[in-house]
């Protein structure tokens, strides 16, 4: 056997193995949750039928008509969502009346709740996003209105249907008034795992929702307290059923996506600096232990 050869072998798997760890790694590490938890930011609709316009970009060569199919699955996961919640915990059946209504145009007009815009790509605080929700309040914590935002592709994946879905799922789950959960599971996670989809709307977040809207029951609580919400013990952390899921394509493979993200990588800058130097050292090591005598 050939002790050096086999050593080359294995310093230059584990360097490589290094390098594209750290460049894919996210700079926010995930946290084991005892508990998993709703924030609510004490902002409430005084309207229980939002009336939402999704406005289209047809005139940008970035255009994909999947961003309207999709928008328009998110809005009837969360009516669906909705009326599950209602109708099986039935403490908070004035849920029921909460419903989103949709129109399409070209362009934007007055008088709506919500707006439904996209672009190529997203910001959010000086960071790229996939999405992001506006929310204007008025003094007395009502919402006036909220933009989402969507964009039509990722830096570092290109995004399928499924993954449009989810993330305008979770945008519109800020344009109903909700903020994160701590749970990498939930839906209203910050932080969105492309290798993973079909991200369903949870009880939590139902359960928050209830109590943002619970004002239908009782005017006297319009006024909200940002807090942070956690399930009562009669309901358990369970999943609302998708009852219109979106078809699955090859792309929306974990190992296809996986092999997408390692491609768009190794052609950043960084990351081929990174490997040429990790070639660079190897071939000095390999170089070095080629003249060294062999123990006979």
């Amino acid at each position: 056997m050939n002790t050096v050869h086999t050593m080359n072998t294995f310093y230059a798997i584990t360097i490589i193995s290094i390098l594209l760890s750290l460049a894919l790694l996210s700079p926010f590490q995930l946290q084991t949750q005892n508990t998993t938890s709703q924030y609510i930011p004490g902002y409430t609709w005084n309207k229980t039928t939002l009336q939402t316009l999704i406005v289209t970009s047809e005139n940008q060569p970035w255009w994909n008509t999947n961003l309207i199919n999709m928008t328009l699955r998110s809005i009837n996961q969360w009516n669906d969502a909705i009326t599950y919640f209602a109708h099986n915990y039935t403490d908070y059946a004035y849920l029921v009346n909460l419903r989103i209504e949709a129109e399409i145009a070209d362009s934007i007009k007055p008088n709506y709740d919500i707006y439904v815009v996209f672009s190529q790509t997203v910001n959010s605080s000086g960071q790229n996003a996939l999405g992001v929700a506006s929310i204007l309040p008025r003094v007395n914590g009502t919402i006036e209105k909220c933009t989402i935002t969507i964009g039509a592709g990722s830096l570092s994946n290109t995004l399928t249907k499924s993954d449009l879905q989810d993330i305008t799922t979770h945008e519109f789950g800020h344009a109903l008034g909700l903020d994160h959960s701590n749970s990498s599971n939930d839906l209203m996670y910050p932080y969105y795992d492309i290798y993973t989809t079909d991200n369903a709307i949870s009880t939590l977040n139902l359960y928050a929702l209830a109590t943002i809207f619970s004002w239908i029951n009782n005017t006297a609580t319009m006024r909200l307290n940002s807090q942070t919400i956690m399930l009562p013990s009669n309901i358990e952390y369970a999943y609302a059923p998708i009852n219109d899921p979106t078809p699955k394509v090859i792309t929306d493979n974990p190992i296809i996506k996986a092999l997408e993200a390692i491609g768009l990588l190794l052609i950043r800058p960084t990351v081929l600096t990174m490997l040429l130097i990790a070639t660079l050292i190897i071939t000095i090591t390999a170089i070095v232990t080629k003249r060294e005598p062999k123990n006979n």
